[in-house]
């Protein structure tokens, strides 16, 4: 066999082989970004929806301390440590509307 067309059918060989794997290469990062995005729209909705509820327990402030006579500040924390001694979950300082409206921010969306 002349060694010219061996040459040409190993290039040719190594070419296919090369794109078969950029291909793979490419599925698998193309289904990570997908995930990726998937997971940044709905953090973003999570977000979204610690400043609605962070909105709403204003509101319920507001009307509890109206109808008790106490300050909204002391309502607040009265409700919270309830919440807790219930064995719920705190909203914790990095939930606080001005950590949320930077991350908002920073997710670009």
């Amino acid at each position: 066999m002349n060694y010219a067309v061996l040459a040409a059918i190993v290039a040719g060989s190594a070419a296919l082989l090369g794109s078969a794997l950029t291909g793979i290469i490419i599925y698998f990062v193309s289904i990570r970004m997908n995930k990726l995005r998937t997971i940044k729209r709905k953090y973003y909705q999570a977000l979204l929806d610690i400043t609605a509820f962070y909105e709403i327990e204003k509101l319920y402030i507001d009307e509890v301390a109206k109808s008790s006579g106490k300050s909204k500040e002391s309502v607040k924390k009265e409700y919270r440590e309830k919440s807790r001694k219930n064995g719920n979950y705190s909203p914790s300082r990095l939930s606080q509307p001005v950590h949320v409206e930077n991350e908002l921010r920073m997710l670009d969306i």
